[in-house]
């Protein structure tokens, strides 16, 4: 049997997931699967396009950090913000374009993440998702 190419996606995606850290993993997975399930009624072709090539930067990007940071921590180096370096921050214009109630799953997530990272991690820049709100 054919499987779809919605599926093909989230098992690549949740393969790419296996190489994070536990906590992260656990999150990664939770939040993709969640996403995948909220999308599967989706019939607008426009939309699905566009879902598939979201998660497929996402999965793409995140392999290319994962394999960047697997080749730095292979060498010596004083700093341990391995973890640190993997995703990115999103400009303004990019949160400009996100729906309230995106911004709102975004605002989430970005709490259970702080939750992860633990105390160390303070929020030292002005807060892009409390303005956009």
């Amino acid at each position: 049997m054919k499987q779809r190419p919605p599926l093909i996606l989230l098992r690549r995606i949740l393969r790419v997931h296996r190489q994070l850290p536990p906590a992260m993993r656990a999150l990664g997975d939770d939040y993709v699967k969640s996403e995948f399930r909220r999308h599967q009624t989706v019939t607008d072709p426009m939309q699905v396009h566009l879902f598939m090539k979201e998660w497929t930067h996402y999965a793409d990007q995140l392999q290319a950090d994962i394999s960047r940071d697997g080749a730095r921590a292979s060498q010596p180096s004083d700093s341990h913000t391995q973890s640190n370096s993997i995703g990115k921050r999103l400009s303004k214009e990019q949160l400009d374009l996100f729906s309230n109630e995106q911004l709102g799953q975004l605002f989430v997530l970005k709490q259970e993440a702080k939750q992860l990272r633990g105390p160390q991690d303070s929020d030292n820049d002005t807060d892009a998702l409390s303005r956009n709100k």
